[in-house]
């Protein structure tokens, strides 16, 4: 039966549940522990190159004339990475240079001291003590003392300003192994003789305190007034790291013997407990059914990473061992104590290393197990440093396969069943040029202000809203720049290469789903600005049919985004499920049932939600200053002028590309059949929705473009008259 048509009201709200539905399916991406319903897993999945986890975007050779001051080492040299401020740090006895890889050759020195450097940290500084000019902390540690300099961070390939503080304090002859910084400005360490220490400093001394000053962790208040004597405090099992969980404010040691700190710094006290290596251990082997990579005589923890409340609410620790695997741990709760104190951290689940067969088995070493020294762990990527030999080492990484996760977390389950999130990861490795000191990741930049928490996680979500996530991998030759390849960077060189690949492009569709792959095409057609340049590829302007990209976006986007079928052939014989949703929208039912959307539209109200998520249901104005009637955006200019852009160009590209978007169907009988009166309606309705989004992409182009207007006629005077 005909429907009555919408008036443009009725069209609005249509279109505006049809963009809440397709954001909160966003948020339906697992957290980290809901991956770890068996007690450990070992899914990899080792694609070609084209395909693999990371991909080298730059390799940049340490400066000859740095080369030529190593050349002059007396005692020792110690290196690792500022990626706030674009520096690689190195120590050459009593000197350190701040290396502008960036730039390739500039560096700045600093040779004001007279005892050899044995640890450099950057740190962010309290606020209120210093100059505004000073932005950053260099917390400089020698065997004698720790020096605080302030740094002022030059724009672009502007030098770094120093400034002197005359803020120490004493070392007592203890090499500081790790130096950790909070985002308040506190500034912990661990020295070699397995003390923890925080560093204490104020803009003025005071009646008993100096201006800075050292106190013990966990000692006493009287560990300011006594002195320290390394020899009399020596500690059989000694921290040799530590890391801070801004999100929970704890802190968790390394010890020498592989036992973990955990120690809680919320509400100015300070509480501790220890996980016992031997405990680690046996659970670790029980939970991974004794796997070999977990023999008690192998097994050493080389380093921990924190894991924020935004990639899991209870999953807090990773540990690395130097085999590979991974421990997660979790928060338990002391439920006798009112407060919920924590306790212990049980180990969730284990993590077996992905094997690859261009390893050969002779790098692998005596026990034929990787032998890992340096790791990183953030948001699901995984770096680890393999000793492949004495003089050079191989990087291992490994991400979840977000495809699969990201399908069967939002398709529709039938009635009675639920989804038990499986967990994996495509890896590969590498060969790195020398032996690996460090490794991080570089800060980001969101294209359209901050992302929201709740789906930062889902990487298909947000893959277009920031840049694509960098590594930077320091080794006494150089550093090595890897980018992560998001999705849509592989479709985009898998769309470059045309017939020769498409084979390799059906299978993408097959992996990631038709809804989400389409979604892709049209940010490809659109010329979304968080696009990446494809190696090879020429310039391309949007939606121009010679370009090779575009050409074979809109071919895949015409051949696979047509009705949805119960099943579905893709090309070589690959048949995928009715899984392929990606959705709730437009989900799969069966042949000539009603409500079945195609998925181009399905696709096309997806990469529309995404693009106003930065402004979705967000007020516009704010309170500046309620006494003078002052009024300002809760919205930046920028974020505003971001997505219109996108929007404009989504707009350009709906008027350009009208029939696809325009659904017909022709009945196969005369009269036409039940089946073909259902199908006549399907699209119907999918015209009607279709012509619903149209009016709110242009009411919201409109409604940013007046906000934007606001703002320049000065909006406090304007709103107030």
């Amino acid at each position: 039966m005909a429907q009555r048509p919408l008036d443009a009201d009725d069209e609005l709200r249509q279109a505006a549940k049809t963009v809440d539905e397709q954001l909160a399916s966003e948020q339906k991406y697992p957290e980290l522990g809901a991956f770890f319903t068996t007690d450990f897993s070992s899914a990899y999945i080792a694609p070609e190159s084209r395909q693999q986890v990371l991909r080298r975007k730059r390799a940049i050779s340490l400066p000859d004339n740095l080369f030529e001051q190593y050349n002059l080492i007396q005692c020792r040299c110690f290196m690792g990475l500022f990626p706030e401020i674009n520096r690689v740090w190195i120590t050459i006895d009593h000197r350190l240079f701040l290396w502008n890889y960036a730039e390739g050759g500039d560096y700045e020195s600093f040779e004001e001291l007279d005892q050899i450097i044995v640890n450099v940290a950057l740190v962010k500084p309290k606020k209120g003590i210093f100059d505004s000019k000073v932005q950053y902390l260099l917390v400089i540690a020698t065997p004698v003392d720790v020096h605080l300099l302030g740094l002022g961070a030059g724009s672009g390939s502007a030098p770094h300003t120093l400034y002197i503080t005359n803020m120490s304090v004493p070392s007592d002859n203890v090499a500081m192994r790790t130096i950790v910084g909070t985002e308040d400005g506190r500034i912990f360490m661990n020295g070699n003789d397995g003390r923890l220490w925080e560093i204490n400093y104020q803009a003025e001394e005071g009646w008993f305190s100096k201006k800075c000053y050292k106190t013990e962790v966990l000692g006493s208040a009287l560990s300011y007034f006594k002195p320290t004597f390394s020899f009399l405090n020596g500690n059989p099992d000694p921290i040799v790291k530590i890391v801070f969980d801004e999100t929970r404010q704890v802190m968790y040691g390394l010890t020498e013997k592989s036992n973990i700190e955990v120690m809680s710094l919320s509400n100015g006290a300070v509480t501790r407990s220890t996980i016992n290596r031997n405990d680690i251990v046996q659970d670790s082997r029980r939970k991974s059914n004794h796997h070999r990579a977990l023999d008690d005589n192998l097994f050493k923890i080389v380093d921990i990473h924190t894991i924020s409340t935004i990639e899991s609410r209870d999953i807090c620790l990773v540990g690395i061992t130097s085999t590979g695997c991974r421990l997660y741990f979790g928060i338990s709760y002391n439920r006798s104590h009112h407060d919920q104190a924590r306790s212990i951290l049980p180990l969730q689940h284990v993590r077996i290393p992905p094997t690859f067969d261009s390893v050969p088995a002779g790098a692998l070493g005596a026990s034929g197990q990787y032998q890992i020294h340096q790791s990183l762990y953030h948001n699901g990527i995984f770096l680890a440093a393999h000793a492949f030999s004495d003089a050079a080492d191989a990087l291992i990484a490994s991400a979840p396969d977000s495809g699969p996760i990201n399908k069967e977390s939002t398709e529709t389950k039938p009635l009675g069943t639920s989804y038990i999130p499986r967990l994996t990861e495509t890896a590969m490795i590498s060969s790195v040029e020398g032996k690996i000191w460090a490794m991080t990741e570089m800060p980001g930049v969101n294209f359209a202000g901050a992302i929201d928490s709740s789906i930062v996680r889902n990487e298909l979500a947000v893959q277009l809203s920031r840049s694509p996530r960098e590594y930077l991998v320091l080794t006494n030759s150089g550093v090595n720049v890897f980018t992560k390849r998001r999705p849509v960077d592989i479709l985009q060189q898998l769309l470059l290469e045309g017939r020769g690949a498409e084979s390799d492009v059906a299978a993408f569709f097959n992996n990631y789903g038709r809804v989400e792959s389409c979604a892709m095409c049209v940010a490809i057609l659109c010329g979304h600005p968080g696009l990446s340049p494809v190696s090879g590829s020429q310039y391309m302007a949007p939606h121009s049919a010679v370009a090779p990209i575009a050409a074979n976006a809109e071919k895949w986007l015409l051949e696979q985004g047509g009705k949805r079928e119960p099943l579905q052939s893709l090309g070589n014989d690959r048949i995928v499920s009715n899984g392929l949703s990606g959705s709730d929208l437009g989900r799969p039912v069966a042949q000539g049932s009603s409500g079945q959307f195609t998925y181009r539209y399905s696709a096309f109200s997806l990469y529309f939600a995404r693009l106003l998520r930065p402004i979705w249901k967000r007020k516009v104005v704010k309170t500046a200053n309620a006494v003078r009637q002052l009024y300002d955006t809760e919205i930046s200019e920028d974020v505003l002028t971001s997505v219109q852009t996108t929007l404009f160009a989504l707009r350009d590209f709906l008027y350009g590309h009208a029939e696809l978007f325009t659904r017909r169907y022709v009945p196969s009988t005369n009269p036409p059949s039940e089946n073909d009166r259902i199908e006549l309606q399907n699209a119907e309705d999918e015209n009607r929705q279709m012509k619903a989004l149209a009016r709110l992409l242009t009411q919201a182009i409109e409604g940013i473009a007046f906000v934007l207007f606001l703002v320049d006629s000065k909006m406090s005077e304007t709103v107030s008259k």
